[in-house]
């Protein structure tokens, strides 16, 4: 058993991050802000138009709820021993054995120049993105079905994240080579 092994604890769960979609300021500010004047212009269009009760409570709850239920949206990051599991904002996730690992590197991206914006995304730099909100995130090489992969991890706690997926995949920790090169 090396170090690194015997740093996991014994619950087996070495990181967990859980992630909201109401965390990203774009969530937060410009979906109620464009709710409210969509519900107004609505309203009024369908107060002129004469609209029944029925039609005005409908769109006051479609209105009013899909922004809730936008916030209520999340990401979920948990390694353990054995795998890096990452659950996206529409439940669809991805498992990964972390012998399967070869790299996790905490980086700065932009996320409407590198990923298109936020989410589940594709991107030709970082591969498979799963991201909520900010700009902070870890970057994972690793191998699947004998095909070099990567995927961008968004995460509040980038640093940590990266340094519990080294842990797990019994990799060196950046800090350490960078240490050794000086």
């Amino acid at each position: 058993m090396t170090q690194a092994q015997a740093d996991i604890p014994a619950s087996g769960t070495i990181f967990e991050e859980m992630q909201f979609l109401h965390q990203n300021l774009v969530v937060r500010y410009l979906v109620p802000i464009s709710t409210v004047f969509s519900l107004v212009l609505a309203l009024t269009i369908m107060l002129a138009q004469g609209v029944q009760v029925a039609g005005l409570t409908i769109t006051l709850l479609v209105g009013l709820g899909v922004p809730i239920a936008l916030s209520l949206l999340s990401q979920r990051t948990t390694i353990t021993e054995t795998v890096l599991r990452v659950r996206s904002v529409i439940v669809w996730g991805l498992k990964i054995p972390t012998s399967s690992i070869e790299s996790a590197d905490a980086i700065s991206y932009n996320p409407i120049g590198d990923c298109g914006g936020w989410g589940l995304r594709k991107s030709k730099k970082h591969g498979l993105v799963f991201n909520v909100s900010g700009h902070h995130g870890v970057h994972v090489r690793y191998t699947a079905d004998g095909t070099a992969k990567s995927m961008l991890i968004g995460s509040r706690r980038s640093e940590e994240l990266a340094r519990a997926i080294r842990l797990a995949a019994d990799l060196p920790d950046a800090e350490s080579i960078h240490g050794e090169a000086s």
